[in-house]
């Protein structure tokens, strides 16, 4: 998703679009796996924290790099 707010209205969007990339030379290294916790903390533009977890099953840490090469738009909104 991109979404990018007008400089003169933020409420409006000039961009608004669903997006898939191209991608090439993924590399993924490190990858560690163990016990999780997460939190959703308030925020005054999001209602995330109302989402809250019921239950982490386990928790991932790794390193990934990738080249992005292009991409194409699903979906316009605006």
């Amino acid at each position: 998703m991109r979404h990018f707010p007008s400089i003169e209205d933020p409420i409006r969007p000039v961009v608004h679009e669903l997006t898939v990339p191209i991608l090439s030379d993924v590399r993924i290294k490190d990858v560690w796996a163990g016990d999780g916790q997460i939190k959703f903390f308030e925020s005054p533009f999001e209602e995330v924290a109302d989402l809250g977890p019921v239950e982490v099953q386990g928790a991932f840490f790794f390193s990934m790099g990738m080249t992005i090469s292009g991409g194409k738009v699903i979906h316009k909104y605006v």
